[in-house]
């Protein structure tokens, strides 16, 4: 993520493959803060008439809609491997690093403040998960595959006013 920078290059085309969510820090502000920074630089990248796009999961809330982002990062970064072991029974697999899902309003928000317009969203398939999950964080069945394709604000602006 550090990286990202292309030596002042601008592409037609970007594409993040559900690599968002492994973008963590210590804190759940921090990765959120990380993701939208790599957003602002990939965004950056684009030509005038370039596309970002994103391929990720839906995680949305029951009852407050950041709900499960927040807990599935708590439980997935872990330090204790105690409750490792048993996040790990329930799915989770990030070594305790943690992962970061968002929902589907976390993202058009988070492509909004980044200065993107959405094109494109192509929801997935429902992501088979148990009930006791569901309850656990007070989630709707994650949505898999979900498509973003996104263009600069700046050129819709444009094209529109020609």
């Amino acid at each position: 993520m550090k990286n990202i920078g292309g030596g002042g290059k601008q592409f037609d085309l970007i594409f993040c493959n559900k690599v968002f969510h492994h973008f963590v820090t210590g804190t759940y502000q921090g990765t959120i803060h990380m993701m939208e920074n790599c957003m602002n630089k990939l965004q950056r990248q684009l030509s005038s008439t370039g596309m970002l796009c994103i391929l990720d999961y839906f995680y949305n809330g029951l009852i407050i809609d950041s709900f499960p982002s927040w807990m599935i990062y708590r439980c997935t970064s872990q330090k204790n491997w105690i409750l490792m072991k048993l996040f790990k029974k329930m799915g989770a697999k990030s070594a305790g690093n943690g992962v970061c899902f968002q929902s589907e309003k976390m993202w058009c928000e988070l492509i909004e403040r980044c200065q993107l317009k959405i094109k494109v969203l192509d929801k997935g398939s429902i992501f088979p998960m148990k009930v006791i999950k569901q309850i656990f964080l007070l989630s709707h069945k994650p949505i898999e595959d979900c498509i973003f394709i996104c263009e600069k604000k700046e050129a819709v602006e444009t094209i529109s006013a020609i």
